[in-house]
């Protein structure tokens, strides 16, 4: 039997059902702008919102789940997640079934109190900030979807989703939110590249979508993982300072004339495109799937400007630059090329033992295997190596004009190794450094021939022929760069195969200046095949893992994805070589190409906001591609460093020469302070020998997770089972049956020491 009030409601809805369809056939279809307008409705339908109300608290409209504010609507569901949006604003909601938590993309603040800006009110109201400029391409603007005037459509025409299109009037510029829900607890946000149009004399340079999606207040209980270096954390916290800035980084390095290897680094490298945010059982772990080449991570701490704890990525569309006029007086200028290519953000939803950085690690670990940016794993069988760099001479300078000084010859590489095999060493990776025409950085691009004053060619081949014959595993690779060209070199044009700027100057950084992929491509496939003749077993690229360019070139531009296609296409051939494949730092884009990486960031950057460092990187790498860290005779604080190592499942790595170590002195690599072999061979095999007993059963499984037990110790655990427990501590500490004394550390599981 059905009640009055329900057949009342029945037919209202059939009347209203009519009264549409007759407007449809009369207009020809009806456009809805930022979803039903309740106030439309009331007026069409004679629908008012405290009836509605009054009718979903009698229980015949289901109320907002919980958590959900008012206003929102149920747009699709999958696995455990919820999700929610909210018509007139382009706002969404998503719920996590497991744990009840609701994520915002609007934070529940009183906006109204804060002591800031009426446009940094407005920010947190949006559901996107922006810049563009105008066609004299001067200045970029800022706007946000509170004071823009714009539509908002919303139609749901997405599997498992939701499109929201905002058509911003004024500026004649259109984008499109597409939102869907994924298998594995995931929300996909994406910005198809042929839905933004420009119709007008504005121009978009930059997008940030859902700035405030997931944003945190001072009293919950969690953190913000950011890809500084290894991984760093950011707490939130009611006692803290009022920052002047918050963590910004253009993903895989600098896209800058005025790059600097030294300041980047101590600035941070987001060598990965991801960050996430923790509070009490739940986190969300954001990753940029497409468009990474030109996005930047956005991570602010409560006390940046808001008091809200937040992060975010920002798609750039167009690059600024600085041009410079007459009278040495320079400009902020924009380029007018748009950066093509779709967008889009992959957040992934975590509870439980899952809620923490570890679990972002190991989640997004599992995306890259599933996309083949991976590889599977080291195998079983691996000895875990020594990582050694042997530098062999460099050009310098004199009176009488450039003079090699040797640092080591080939022959001598072998009685090194030699020595270090009686001393216990069973595997060894040896990266030859400056070994081409002129040594260090001598003649690049030319590289050929070896050098004689190493021993020239015969010298080397005479090594790699050595090396295989030994029982020992021993792995001859040469650092190479195929990005770097002296101005005081032939072999290349600064006309016309230099990377330039957006206003047709080359970068250029004092004494060289950086080759066009496509003239280190040819380079490459001139010298690579030569450089395998010689019997060695790889190669190691500079800066390949650490930076990345656009190039300006009026006539065959190229972005920095198209850059780093060609580098892989680089690598490529030195694979189809037979040569193995190794990069310093560990770019992303850098990992289906390679095997063994050195010179990992073992630490964040040290920011003010920053907690600590966590190996989120060393988590996503462990077991799949081998990797060094700093170098042991150069630690500045040698125990806690050494610590650290152990920590970060990292072998160790030393930098040698054979001669003295004053040999270097007054050079341009006079880093080698600490670096006589003669000096270091008992200290290079007692080490070999120690982390080979701490880390050999752990080289080739996945290190799942790390913790911080209590202050100053931490415990890494392993996917078979060992944990490794550190303590930076003075004081021995003792708990759930395990023992460390201060500044030591222990194996725990499968060994014991």
């Amino acid at each position: 039997m059905v009640s009055g009030r329900r057949l009342g409601l029945v037919k209202r809805l059939s009347v209203s059902l009519l009264l549409v369809l007759i407007v449809v056939a009369y207009n020809g279809g009806i456009k809805v702008k930022g979803g039903w307008d309740t106030t439309d409705l009331e007026a069409l339908f004679g629908f008012s919102e405290a009836a509605e109300e009054e009718r979903a608290a009698s229980g015949e409209v289901p109320p907002p789940a919980p958590g959900v504010p008012g206003g929102y609507r149920l747009v699709s569901a999958k696995d455990d997640l919820e999700l929610y949006m909210e018509n007139e604003t382009g706002h969404i909601a998503v719920r996590d079934l497991r744990s009840g938590f609701v994520w915002l993309s609007r934070p529940e603040t009183d906006v109204a109190n804060l002591q800031v800006s009426s446009f940094w009110k407005d920010n947190v109201k949006s559901a996107f900030v922006m810049e563009y400029t105008d066609d004299r391409w001067r200045r970029n603007i800022a706007a946000n979807s509170v004071q823009a005037k714009m539509d908002v459509v919303v139609a749901d025409d997405i599997p498992d989703g939701v499109s929201v299109e905002y058509n911003l009037r004024d500026l004649d510029i259109v984008f499109t939110f597409q939102y869907q829900l994924l298998t594995g607890n995931r929300l996909s946000l994406a910005i198809p590249d042929g839905l933004v149009k420009e119709n007008g004399h504005y121009y978009l340079t930059l997008l940030q979508p859902l700035p405030f999606f997931g944003a945190q207040s001072d009293d919950s209980d969690g953190y913000i993982f950011y890809p500084d270096g290894s991984g760093a954390l950011m707490s939130f916290s009611q006692s803290h300072f009022k920052y002047p800035q918050g963590f910004k980084s253009l993903v895989f390095g600098a896209n800058s004339r005025v790059w600097d290897r030294t300041i980047a680094r101590s600035q941070g490298i987001s060598h990965f495109p991801v960050f996430g945010i923790k509070t009490g059982d739940a986190a969300v772990m954001a990753m940029v799937d497409q468009g990474t080449y030109d996005c930047v991570i956005c991570c602010s701490p409560s006390g940046h400007v808001l008091p809200l704890n937040r992060g975010s990525v920002e798609f750039i569309y167009r690059y600024k630059f600085v041009t410079p006029l007459r009278s040495w007086t320079k400009i902020q200028t924009v380029d007018k090329r748009r950066v093509s290519g779709d967008r889009a953000i992959v957040y992934t939803f975590l509870t439980g033992d899952d809620a923490n950085y570890s679990g972002m690690a190991r989640s997004y670990r599992a995306h890259l295997l599933a996309k083949g940016q991976l590889n599977e794993g080291i195998a079983a069988t691996e000895v875990l190596p020594l990582e050694l760099r042997v530098f062999m001479g460099i050009a310098k300078s004199t009176l009488l004009g450039k003079r090699m000084v040797v640092g080591t010859t080939f022959s001598e590489v072998q009685q090194i190794l030699t020595q270090l095999m009686e001393n216990g060493v069973r595997a060894v990776n040896v990266t030859l450094v400056g070994w081409g025409r002129r040594g260090y950085d001598g003649s690049y691009p030319r590289r050929l021939p070896v050098d004689s004053a190493f021993g020239g060619v015969k010298g080397l081949t005479d090594l790699t022929t050595w090396a295989k014959a030994q029982k020992a595993d021993i792995n001859i690779f040469l650092e190479d760069n195929y990005v770097d060209a002296y101005r005081w070199q032939r072999g290349f044009s600064t006309r016309t195969d230099v990377i330039r700027e957006p206003n047709r100057l080359p970068h250029y950084f004092g004494d060289h200046y950086l080759l066009q992929p496509r003239v280190s491509l040819s380079i490459a496939k001139r010298d690579l095949p030569e450089i395998s003749s010689y019997g060695v077993d790889g190669i190691e690229f500079r800066l390949f893992g650490e930076f990345l360019m656009s190039d300006g070139q009026e006539n065959a531009p190229a972005g920095r994805k198209s850059n780093a296609d060609t580098y892989r296409k680089i690598m490529g051939l030195a694979g189809d070589l037979g040569l193995l494949i190794g990069t310093q730092r560990g770019n992303l884009w850098t990992l289906p190409n390679v095997h063994r990486i050195t010179d990992i960031p073992m630490r964040g950057s040290g920011h003010f906001y920053e907690e600590e460092s966590v190996p989120f990187l060393q988590m996503v790498l462990h077991g799949s591609i081998p990797y060094s860290g700093e170098i042991a005779n150069l630690r500045y604080d040698p125990t806690r460093q050494f610590l650290r190592q152990i920590e970060f499942g990292a072998p160790s790595v030393f930098e040698i020469i054979y001669a003295d170590a004053d040999t270097l002195v007054r050079t341009d690599y006079n880093l080698l302070y600490n670096g006589g072999f003669a000096e270091l061979a008992d200290a290079i095999s007692d080490e070999y020998a120690e982390v080979a007993q701490a880390l050999q059963s752990t080289w080739s499984e996945q290190m799942i997770a790390h913790e911080k037990l209590c202050d100053d110790v931490y415990k890494t655990t392993y996917s078979n089972g060992v944990s490794i427990v550190v303590n930076y501590g003075a004081n021995r500490y003792e708990a759930d049956g395990i023992k460390v004394e201060g500044m030591d550390y222990c194996v725990v599981g499968s060994q014991a020491r």
